[in-house]
């Protein structure tokens, strides 16, 4: 993120909590954020706008987003399991089953080769 987009992520900010916005501020925040892509803050700032009254900081924006990246990873896990599952015929209770009775390991295992036998 550029200056710039700092400036346009605080502007935004201060339709909420009437911040008065500075160069210092502006760098400071920019420090912050630096790396991190436009969009991906204003989501972030969007979503704590939605969650909190909390005056929101840079820490904020940084925490907001990383919890979006681990349930954007979250999900695709979850796709890629039921694609796994559903290419093996199974389903998440059928799995469960099998991971219970078995463990992760062995119910893999498991499930592999009853697939190895019926090719």
């Amino acid at each position: 993120m550029d200056k710039r987009e700092v400036e346009q992520l605080l502007i935004i900010a201060s339709g909420i909590d009437r911040r008065q916005i500075s160069e210092p501020m502006i760098l400071a925040w920019y420090d912050a954020l630096a790396d991190m892509p436009y969009p991906v803050a204003v989501a972030a700032l969007r979503e704590h706008r939605r969650e909190s009254t909390e005056y929101v900081q840079p820490a904020h924006i940084v925490a907001r987003a990383r919890r979006s990246d681990v349930e954007r990873a979250e999900a695709e896990d979850r796709e890629q399991r039921r694609a796994w599952l559903a290419e093996r015929g199974l389903d998440e209770a059928q799995w469960g089953a099998l991971v219970r009775e078995h463990g992760v390991a062995a119910a893999i295992e498991h499930v592999e080769s009853q697939r190895e036998i019926e090719r």
